[in-house]
């Protein structure tokens, strides 16, 4: 156990936990986020992060309409990414019944099939072409690092 160095806290804590006060900047313990504030909070953020971008980096001047777009992009953007993450901690219990066993089949045949399809991804772009079927590989990609975070997030050791 150890004390806190500030005279007006009588706050003791353990090394192993994070806990504190907020006179001695000891980081405190904290509940983490539920999967709907998660969402809401990446849409607005990423949005935010969106529009900054577009204001530094983007040619031309900017409109009300113009920064609207960017933002409602930026916050799709931001939905789809973190969506994983938090059906993944909402359903945690059912999510873990329902695949049983089959998680790691399931995530060793998305492996594969990302490979396959990033390997698709890589020919065309040294063949300098960009069809259809390239945009397939990358839909199948980018689902199957969707698809891995969520079964990643279910079956962790510590839950």
């Amino acid at each position: 156990m150890e004390i806190c160095r500030f005279k007006s806290c009588d706050l003791s804590f353990a090394p192993d936990r994070m806990s504190g006060c907020s006179e001695c900047s000891v980081i405190i313990d904290m509940k983490p986020l539920r999967p709907i504030s998660l969402l809401a909070l990446a849409a607005v953020l990423t949005g935010i992060v969106c529009v900054l971008i577009d204001l530094i980096a983007g040619p031309g001047p900017r409109t009300a309409r113009g920064i609207f777009i960017v933002f409602t992009a930026g916050a799709i953007v931001g939905l789809i990414m973190i969506a994983p993450i938090a059906a993944a901690e909402a359903f945690q219990r059912q999510s873990r019944k329902l695949l049983g066993d089959h998680a790691f089949r399931v995530n060793w045949y998305v492996s594969m099939l990302m490979g396959l399809a990033m390997g698709y991804v890589f020919a065309m772009s040294r063949h300098h072409e960009f069809d259809r079927l390239t945009g397939v590989a990358w839909a199948v990609v980018s689902v199957g690092a969707l698809v891995k975070t969520f079964i990643s997030i279910v079956c962790r050791a510590d839950s």
